[in-house]
C-alpha cells in the first residue's frame, strides 16, 4: 500500500510521536508511507518512511491563544497558501489510504487546508480510504455544537476512526458525547506504544524518573520535583530528571544550578520505556505517551496533569489511571515540593495493580488499514 499520514502538533510532541509509531508499523509490514508533519520538525530523520515537513505552525502559548509560525510570528495567509500548495501536490499521488491525525475531533483551525483535500479525495473514482487517528481522551468542548460538528464531519469525509485506547480503561464516549452517532465507524486499536522492555519485579526496582514530555510546559513540575528530591533523598533510589528539549534555555540553566549532585539532569533520553521498566516511581504530567509507557512498564505513577486554561484531557487521563490504582494524582494548582513528596511517599507504599493494558495499537492499526484497502479491492 501507499499511505499518507497528516499530523499536526501544536505544543508538545505527543501527536507526532504517535503518528511516527503508526508510520513505523506500516513500514515494517512493507508499505510505502509518507508522513506530512505540520509542526516544528524533529532533528532526526526517519529511516523506515518518508517525512515531509510543512512550513511549521505551533501554538502561541500554553493556552493555545493563537497560532504562530516557526519564528514566533502570527500565521499569515502566505504561509497557509504555501502549506496547501504543498499538500495539494502531495495529494495528487495515488495513495491507497490517508490517515488524518486528530481532525475533525480537534485541530479545527486546519479545516481550511484539510477540507478541500478531503473533498477531492472523496470525489475520485478510485479514492483512497480516509481514516481518522485519534487518542483516547479529547478536550471536552465548552460548546456542545462543536462536538456535533465533528461527528458530522466524520460522516461526511471518513470511512473509519481508529481510537488509540483500551476501552477497558477509557472509551471515546467518555469525552465525546456524539460517539454513538458514529459508532459504526469506530475501531479501538489499543494504545500506541513503542517496543517495551520486560518490567522488573517491584522488589528489584530502584530510582525515581521525572519526565516533562517535550518540556514546553513542564517547568513548575521540574522545580517542585527538585524540592521533593531534597526532602526524600534516596528513599526510592537515585533521581533522574528529564526536562524535554522544549524547556527554555534559561530554565535549564536554573535547574542545573539548583539540582543537588544526587540528581541526574538530562535534556532528553531515547530509552524512557526501559528506564520506567526498572524504576520504583514515575513522576510526570499525564500526556498520552508517558502514561501509556509507565502503565505498560508497571511503574507506579504520580501524575501532575497539565490543566492550563480549558485543558481537561490530561486530568481525565490521570483520573482514569488513579481509578485503576496505577497512579496518585496531584492537581497542578496544588503543586508544591511538600505535596509532591507526600504523594510520592504514598505511592511507594502501594503495589501496582494487576492491570493488563492493550498496547499493540500501532500494529493493530496497520492491520486495520490493510483490511480496509484489501476489502475495497
Amino acid at each position: 500500500m501507499r499511505v499518507l499520514i497528516w499530523s499536526q502538533h501544536l505544543l508538545g510532541t505527543g501527536h507526532l510521536q504517535r503518528s511516527a509509531r503508526l508510520a513505523d508499523a506500516l513500514a515494517a509490514r512493507g508499505h510505502a508511507v509518507v508522513l506530512a508533519n505540520g509542526g516544528p520538525a524533529p532533528a532526526r530523520a526517519p529511516e523506515a518512511y518518508r517525512r515531509i515537513d510543512l512550513p511549521a505552525i505551533r501554538a502561541a502559548d500554553d493556552r493555545f491563544d493563537g497560532l504562530v509560525d516557526g519564528t514566533g510570528r502570527p500565521v499569515g495567509e502566505a504561509l497557509w497558501a504555501e502549506r496547501l500548495e504543498r499538500l495539494e501536490a502531495l495529494g495528487r499521488d495515488p495513495f491507497d489510504a490517508v490517515i488524518v491525525e486528530m481532525f475533525p475531533f480537534g485541530r479545527r483551525a486546519f479545516t481550511r487546508e484539510l477540507a478541500p483535500l478531503l473533498d477531492r479525495w472523496r470525489a475520485r473514482p478510485r479514492r483512497p480510504r480516509l481514516i481518522v487517528s485519534v487518542r483516547d481522551i479529547l478536550v471536552e468542548k465548552a460548546r456542545p455544537e462543536r462536538a456535533l460538528e465533528a461527528a458530522c464531519r466524520v460522516e461526511r469525509w471518513f470511512d473509519r476512526v481508529l481510537v488509540h485506547a483500551d476501552p477497558r480503561l477509557v472509551r471515546l464516549d467518555d469525552t465525546f458525547a456524539p460517539a454513538r452517532r458514529i459508532a459504526g465507524r469506530l475501531r479501538y486499536t489499543g494504545y500506541v506504544a513503542p517496543a517495551l522492555a520486560s518490567p522488573l519485579p517491584s522488589s528489584e526496582r530502584r530510582g525515581v524518573v521525572v519526565s516533562a514530555g517535550g518540556g514546553a510546559v513542564g517547568r513548575a513540575l521540574l522545580g517542585a520535583a527538585l524540592g521533593a528530591a531534597q526532602r526524600l533523598g534516596d528513599v526510592a533510589g537515585p533521581w533522574t530528571l528529564i526536562t524535554g528539549r522544549g524547556l527554555d534555555e534559561a530554565d535549564w540553566t536554573a535547574l542545573r544550578r539548583d539540582a543537588p549532585e544526587s540528581v541526574e539532569l538530562l535534556r532528553h533520553v531515547d530509552d524512557l520505556p526501559r528506564r520506567l521498566a526498572r524504576a520504583a516511581l514515575s513522576l510526570s504530567q499525564a500526556g498520552y505517551n508517558t502514561v501509556v509507557e509507565a502503565m505498560a512498564a508497571r511503574c507506579p505513577m504520580v501524575l501532575v496533569p497539565f490543566a492550563t486554561g480549558a485543558e481537561t484531557e490530561q486530568t481525565r487521563r490521570a483520573e482514569a489511571a488513579a481509578t485503576a490504582g496505577a497512579a496518585v494524582l496531584v492537581a497542578e494548582a496544588e503543586l508544591t515540593p511538600e505535596r509532591l513528596a507526600a504523594a510520592l511517599t504514598a505511592r511507594l507504599a502501594t503495589p501496582f495493580p494487576p492491570l493488563t493494558l492493550d498496547v499493540d495499537g500501532a500494529s493493530r492499526s496497520a492491520r486495520l488499514v490493510e483490511d480496509m484497502v484489501g476489502g475495497r479491492a
